[in-house]
């Protein structure tokens, strides 16, 4: 039953392996316990909260995402009135080379343990402006 067209393991990649994902890995999974997920967990909220109490009220702009702790995490997701999330993302990175994903209802930002408040300034400051047209 080992023949060729029945045997999964045809389908492994049987070349070298990167051996800094190894190396990484390790330490990775100590910085994680290190930080702890209560940690990590806080720090992302605080940075989605940073940046949307910013934009909360700003006319055009629609956060798409529940904001209560219990609801939401690090990840948010906004949108400009009349423009269409595609664009929107393009903006973000064109004009102030910050990433976000469009998706259907808007764009998502996903801020990680190290982006700076600076970063989300820059965030801030792309809604703003679009926002105003």
């Amino acid at each position: 039953m080992n023949s060729s067209k029945r045997y999964i393991r045809k389908f492994e990649h049987i070349g070298t392996h990167p051996v800094a994902i190894e190396q990484a890995l390790l330490q990775a999974i100590k910085f994680h316990e290190s930080l702890g997920p209560k940690r990590k967990e806080e720090r992302l909220r605080y940075l989605k909260n940073y940046w949307v109490e910013r934009v909360l009220e700003l006319p055009r702009v629609v956060i798409n995402t529940p904001l209560k702790d219990h609801q939401s995490c690090g990840i948010a997701n906004v949108a400009i009135e009349n423009i269409s999330p595609k664009a929107v993302a393009e903006y973000f990175y064109d004009k102030h080379r910050v990433f976000t994903v469009a998706v259907e209802q808007g764009v998502r930002v996903s801020p990680n343990l190290f982006t700076r408040l600076s970063d989300l300034d820059a965030l801030v400051l792309a809604i703003q402006e679009l926002a105003a047209g």
